[in-house]
């Protein structure tokens, strides 16, 4: 390396003797960082703040309108049933579900997933061909029987249980208990020879043992209510007992079962079927239920031991039962319909 002759160097004006002076930053100045650094440092730092609450409040707000009902965002709720459509009602407006069969155009236009309500059950007009009279052994018992007409006007259900048949030894529909209390032949299904049954003949007011009707034979005694001018048949040798001015008898044999007939008004000429379904509070009558007889029509409870009867003049309801107590066998069936077919109002 070169160097410059010495007499190049010249010194510096305004000093003498060849001497410099150096002059240098106070110490308390050596570590500090500059202003400009420090203000950028704390703006990004603002800035990033800045952007994280941004987004927190946008994240906060869409949540909340998507989340909210009747948002198009919202999700449509699966078809779940009747139990997501109440869970439904109550979550979004907690309003009374409106009851079907109201005004048509608020159903329609309804879209708050209201849960659906029962309707009243309503009466199907019944058919003029009304069954015939004669059944068949009833399957199941009825309930405990009234005393007065004032207890069975609010029917209560029935319980089913599983009735016992009484033997038969012929065959021919009539228990021997019946055949017994009738005074025919246990072996024989025609005991007088007279080319008819003893049940049809029977059924039909007849007398099963011997020529003549029903009336003739000793075992059978007439009966006669004068305060609701009715008559029927009933056998002789059982108990009658008359309840609440003739509102009511029972008839009471040794075995401990027993028939009861339950008079009471029928409170604005209803026909039997409407009077029928508002007691027991069913749809409809079935055909298998309804009875038909010269001057009366009539329904066979479900139990098929209870008969409820209407007289042309439709001023009472008559309530016909056969209580089968807890030997739950039914010896007296055919007895318990002959009854009822011989039941007449007197002119």
């Amino acid at each position: 390396m070169n160097k410059k002759p010495d007499n190049l160097i010249k010194p510096l004006s305004g000093q003498t003797g060849g001497q410099v002076t150096i002059h240098t930053m106070p110490e308390r100045f050596f570590f500090e960082k500059p202003t400009a650094q420090k203000s950028k440092f704390t703006g990004i730092l603002i800035l990033s703040i800045g952007a994280v609450l941004l987004l927190a409040i946008f994240a906060a707000a869409y949540f909340y309108f998507s989340m909210t009902p009747g948002s198009g965002n919202a999700p449509a709720p699966a078809d779940t049933g009747i139990l997501n459509n109440v869970t439904n009602n109550v979550a979004t407006n907690n309003a009374p579900a409106e009851t079907i069969g109201g005004n048509d155009a608020t159903n329609e236009n309804n879209t708050d997933h209201n849960p659906p309500v029962a309707v009243e059950p309503s009466f199907i007009e019944a058919e003029e061909d009304f069954s015939s009279s004669t059944a068949a052994v009833p399957a199941t018992p009825s309930p405990e029987t009234a005393t007065s007409s004032s207890e069975i006007e609010t029917p209560v259900p029935t319980i089913t249980i599983e009735i016992k048949a009484a033997p038969d030894g012929d065959y021919d529909g009539l228990s021997d208990i019946e055949e017994t209390l009738l005074g025919t032949n246990k072996d024989s299904g025609d005991s007088d020879g007279d080319g008819y049954g003893d049940l049809p003949e029977l059924l039909n007011l007849y007398n099963p043992a011997g020529t003549g009707l029903l009336v003739i034979n000793t075992s059978i005694e007439r009966y006669i209510n004068s305060k609701y001018q009715y008559k029927l048949f009933y056998p002789e040798t059982w108990e009658l007992i008359s309840v609440g001015a003739e509102d009511s008898i029972m008839i009471k044999a040794d075995n401990g079962q027993f028939f009861q007939v339950i008079i009471q008004p029928n409170s604005g000429y209803a026909t039997i079927e409407d009077w029928y379904v508002k007691q027991f509070e069913v749809e409809s009558v079935k055909s298998s239920q309804k009875i038909y007889k010269k001057g009366w029509r009539g329904i066979k409870g479900e139990n098929g031991l209870t008969i409820y009867l209407l007289p042309a003049d439709g001023k009472n309801i008559f309530t016909l039962n056969y209580n089968v107590g807890a030997d739950n066998t039914s010896h007296y069936g055919r007895i318990f319909d002959m009854m009822m077919n011989s039941l007449e109002i007197i002119e």
